[in-house]
């Protein structure tokens, strides 16, 4: 066999290699945080919409059954602070709507119930109201049944844009059309970003959110950074219930 006809089947062989399926890669990822013990790292969103842009920082430490801790900060003057405590007994949280003429209050909750201990997606589940950024990783590294189902109805197709480099990461690009709510009209597209260990990267959204009749939809660009490591050291001092 010549050279020239072994590297043209060399190629040929290349260029018929399937790509990779985006569902078996975001179940595989899925797959991982429902299997590790902690997630601990920070969640960073930029959203920008007609020349602005804001952020929100989000600080997660879980501990599979029972421990929780999301402390987010919006980055203004003066900083917006919402914070999630729970130490395996109870959990608190602010107030999801602050009541006109009334101080932010903290809640507290007990841990065990009629029904049986509750674990750390059902201590989400119960506050998330009362944060800041509810977002796709958050909801991912978490990992309610409920929750993945909803996000599963957002998109609206799938498609493997290969592989792409993100801040000096190796990453595997997913794409498609995102609508806000399952079996809702699309509105947007999706972007995210998996590294070869299977761990979020980056997501992003782009839609049109209709503001005033009669106008062009606004525009809204919200890109979270994600750096969540699993099966990492807790800090036990975060858990304390902070009322």
């Amino acid at each position: 066999m010549s050279i020239t006809v072994a590297i043209a089947g060399l190629l040929l062989f290349e260029n018929t290699q399937a790509a990779p399926k985006p569902s078996e890669l975001i179940s595989k990822s899925l797959a991982r945080y429902a299997a590790a013990k902690t997630v601990v790292g920070t969640i960073r969103l930029t959203q920008a919409a007609a020349g602005q842009s804001g952020t929100i920082t989000t600080s997660l430490q879980l501990q599979r059954p029972d421990k929780l801790y999301i402390r987010q900060v919006q980055e203004k003057v003066p900083p917006k602070v919402w914070l999630v405590t729970c130490d395996g007994t109870g959990f608190t949280y602010d107030l999801p709507v602050e009541t006109e003429g009334r101080k932010p209050a903290r809640l507290y909750e007990p841990m065990v119930r009629e029904t049986g201990k509750l674990t750390v997606q059902d201590v989400y589940r119960a506050t998330v109201a009362s944060i800041g950024d509810r977002s796709v990783p958050l909801d991912i590294a978490v990992g309610h049944k409920e929750d993945l189902r909803f996000i599963a109805g957002q998109w609206a197709s799938l498609s493997y844009a290969g592989h792409s480099e993100w801040k000096g990461v190796a990453c595997h690009k997913i794409k498609g059309l995102w609508r806000e709510f399952p079996g809702g009209p699309i509105v947007g597209r999706f972007e995210l970003f998996l590294d070869d260990q299977s761990l979020i990267r980056r997501y992003a959204i782009e839609q049109a959110i209709q503001v005033q009749p009669n106008q062009p939809p606004l525009q809204v660009v919200s890109v979270w950074d994600v750096d969540l490591k699993l099966d990492a050291d807790v800090d036990p001092a975060l858990f304390r219930l902070v009322r």
